[in-house]
């Protein structure tokens, strides 16, 4: 029985989703799993094999494409095939409509990610980072943080407020919410005025980390590279609470199989062991650095450890396709009143709902 898999990975990580695969193999003689490589544009690929019949079990990308998949016919449910699994994971599972469409593997968000030259060890609140900030800020020589202020990066304080920038559930935008407003209003004044120059340029602001002009940035896994090549003695640890009710809690986005109409009761079941067996997850956290998403795993590496526990505090991605205006809309009240003071935050919301409204997601 042969189990087609589609995906855009890079080859590092094809190496390793093999081996795991063989694994697999070797212990289900019957079942054999082909690994197609669609890159540079799975999306394309995907929509036109389904337009022409073309069968594969699974597809591999990040969660956020399961509203748009599913509106194009590409998915199907399985959330009784996978009923049994889901108390496994530390993540919630991305759903669309109320229904599951696949499981994943790993999962990326920001976290802090501190000099220990210049931070001995995490901030355990808010006001312990608040002292920490106050004390580097000392432009243009050092700052208080490296922050990329974009709406992916600052989400963290707008859902730990208890807003949110769009409710997948009902579809609508929540930016002029008096809580979302109010977690604008605490980034504006207890993180901005310690963030470095070109606040909103990602190059500018980890360089500034990087160059030793900032005791921490905020940031996620993909940067961790560059700051070990820099060779700074780091930690990463979650953006600290501000009280018990005030948590941050940053947008992410999981790594995961997507099940198509043509997934095999083959293919569910390796989905499933891939995505929950403790062995895969130590391969993939030890060769791969990914960041795990169940419960039971060993991590020895204190970085992986540092991003997993800041997971368990994710909002995911919405997975509505109706999201992406918001986006926009977010960048603009960035513009126009976080980094500028061109209008103030209020002013800025009610402005950039105004467009949302009129696109029906009021």
């Amino acid at each position: 029985m042969a189990i087609k898999i589609w995906h855009a990975l890079n080859p590092e990580e094809e190496a390793v989703f093999k081996e795991i695969a063989s694994l697999y193999m070797e212990s289900n003689p019957n079942v054999q799993i082909v690994f197609e490589n669609k890159a540079p544009d799975l999306q394309t690929a995907v929509l036109a094999a389904v337009a022409t019949g073309e069968k594969f079990d699974l597809f591999i990308w990040a969660h956020d494409w399961v509203g748009l998949m599913v509106e194009a016919g590409v998915l199907k449910p399985v959330d009784n095939d996978v009923a049994d699994v889901l108390p496994k994971f530390a993540v919630p599972i991305p759903q669309y409509q109320g229904h599951v469409y696949g499981l994943p593997f790993t999962a990326e968000t920001v976290a802090l990610i501190c000099n220990r030259k210049m931070v001995p060890g995490p901030p355990e609140t808010f006001d312990e980072l608040l002292g920490i900030m106050k004390s580097y800020n000392n432009p243009p020589k050092t700052y208080g943080i490296a922050y990329v202020v974009n709406p992916y990066f600052i989400s963290a304080w707008i859902h730990g407020a208890g807003g949110y920038y769009f409710d997948d559930q009902t579809e609508k935008q929540g930016l002029n919410n008096p809580k979302s407003i109010a977690g604008f209003e605490f980034f504006k004044k207890y993180i901005m005025p310690y963030v470095g120059p070109n606040p909103t340029d990602y190059n500018t602001q980890v360089s500034l980390f990087l160059g030793g002009q900032a005791p921490c940035m905020v940031n996620g896994p993909w940067s961790i590279g560059a700051v070990k090549r820099a060779g700074i003695d780091f930690f990463v640890a979650p953006l600290p609470p501000v009280n018990n009710t005030f948590v941050p809690k940053p947008y992410g986005g999981l790594k995961m199989f997507y099940t198509t109409i043509y997934a095999s009761k083959e293919a569910i079941d390796f989905m499933k062991w891939f995505t929950t067996d403790p062995q895969v997850a130590k391969i993939l956290v030890d060769k791969l650095g990914y960041v795990p998403v169940i419960k039971d795993v060993q991590i020895q590496d204190p970085v992986v450890q540092g991003f997993y526990e800041a997971i368990k505090n994710v909002y995911l991605m919405p997975t509505s396709p109706k999201m992406q205006p918001v986006w926009g809309a977010v960048e603009l009240v960035i513009q126009n009143a976080i980094v500028s003071n061109q209008k103030t935050i209020p002013q800025a919301i009610n402005d950039a709902v105004e467009d949302l409204c009129a696109r029906g997601l009021c």
